[in-house]
C-alpha cells in the first residue's frame, strides 16, 4: 500500500515506551485475541463485525490495514477494547478496570438472548437480596407451645397462688 508504513520495534518517548504506537492492525488483532485465549473464536468476531470470513482472515494476516465505521465498533466491542486502540493504536487498550473474569461474564451475558438475560440477573439479584439483606431481619417466631419461657413460668407462678 503507497504511503503506509510500520514500526517493528517499540517507539520510547523520554522514559515510556509506546509499545502500540506504530503497531499493526494485525499484530493489535492478534493480541487481543490472545488476550481472549480460548474465549476467542473467529467466527463469533465475524458475526461481532458484520463481516465475512475473509476479511476476519485479511485482519489477521495483514492484508487490509484499517478498521473503520461500524466493522471497527463490532469488533472491539467483541474483543473488549477501545476502538481507538483497536484501529490506530491509541491510547490504553481497555478503558475499564474490569478483571478477565469480570470481562467473560459480560461476554457471555452480551451473548444471551432476552430470556437467558433476564433469568440471570434474576438470579445475581436474588444472591445479592440473601448475602445483603435490604430489609432489617425478621424478628425471631414466637416459642413454641409447652415450652416453657419466663413469660409462662410467671404466669403459672401467679396461677399457683394461694
Amino acid at each position: 500500500m503507497v504511503g503506509y508504513t510500520t514500526l517493528s520495534s517499540p517507539l520510547t518517548i523520554g522514559a515510556r515506551t509506546l509499545r502500540h504506537m506504530g503497531s499493526t492492525l494485525q499484530e493489535r488483532m492478534q493480541e487481543a485475541a490472545k488476550d481472549m485465549g480460548a474465549r476467542f473464536n473467529r467466527a463469533d468476531l465475524q458475526r461481532a463485525a458484520n463481516v465475512t470470513r475473509a476479511t476476519v482472515s485479511h485482519w489477521f494476516t495483514g492484508r487490509i490495514v484499517s478498521l473503520t465505521g461500524t466493522r471497527l465498533i463490532g469488533a472491539a466491542r467483541y474483543f473488549g477494547v477501545r476502538p481507538e486502540w483497536l484501529s490506530r493504536g491509541e491510547g490504553p487498550k481497555r478503558a475499564d478496570s474490569l478483571t478477565a473474569e469480570e470481562r467473560e461474564l459480560l461476554d457471555l451475558f452480551r451473548k444471551m438472548d432476552d430470556a437467558q438475560r433476564e433469568a440471570t440477573l434474576g438470579v445475581a439479584r436474588l444472591g445479592r437480596m440473601i448475602s445483603n439483606p435490604i430489609d432489617p431481619p425478621i424478628p425471631p417466631a414466637p416459642p413454641l407451645p409447652g415450652r416453657a419461657t419466663k413469660v409462662h413460668e410467671e404466669r403459672a407462678a401467679y396461677r399457683r397462688r394461694p
